[in-house]
């Protein structure tokens, strides 16, 4: 059964008690396609910090397109996932946005998500896999782009604007 994801609460975003979950630092990120061979749309964008750029998977290919992001072994605890374009609302409905998701830790089991059609983080929680290293998003369905004042919209491309991690590094 597929679980949805939930806005952010404060709380989650920091804390620095013993065990607590703190954001990691994320090293790389691939993509099974890109929209463009150009940096605006690169997979690099989802661990860069801003959410005024995306990782756009390439135009017509959403179904089965993944993107992941790679960082030193960790206890992974939760994920939070900006959907969408989050350069501005017309950018946001201009591109497809991912709905329903796969989430694979270390290649392991697949663990189902329902991501909201919301410019708001969503918090994923993926549980504790020990000695994380390797998360894959995996795209099963995804919301229909609209056309808006975004340029060339509506776009047949999926995006993801940022991911974040959060647990605790092993040592």
């Amino acid at each position: 059964p597929a679980s949805g994801g939930s806005p952010v609460a404060a709380s989650d975003r920091a804390s620095t008690a013993p065990g607590a979950s703190v954001q990691m630092t994320l090293t790389a990120a691939t993509a099974s396609s890109v929209a463009a061979d150009t940096p605006d749309v690169a997979a690099s964008n989802v661990i860069d910090g801003r959410l005024d750029t995306r990782w756009e998977e390439a135009v017509g290919s959403a179904p089965g397109q993944w993107v992941e992001v790679t960082f030193g072994a960790s206890r992974l605890d939760y994920l939070v996932v900006y959907n969408g374009f989050q350069l501005s609302h017309d950018s946001f409905v201009a591109t497809k946005r991912p709905q329903n998701i796969v989430v694979t830790v270390n290649g392991g089991a697949p663990a189902g998500f329902v991501l909201a059609d919301s410019e708001t983080p969503q918090k994923l929680d993926v549980g504790d896999g020990p000695a994380a290293t390797v998360v894959r998003i995996q795209i099963a369905t995804t919301y229909p782009a609209s056309a808006s004042a975004f340029p060339g919209s509506p776009i047949d491309a999926a995006t993801i604007s940022e991911i974040r991690a959060f647990g605790a590094a092993r040592g």
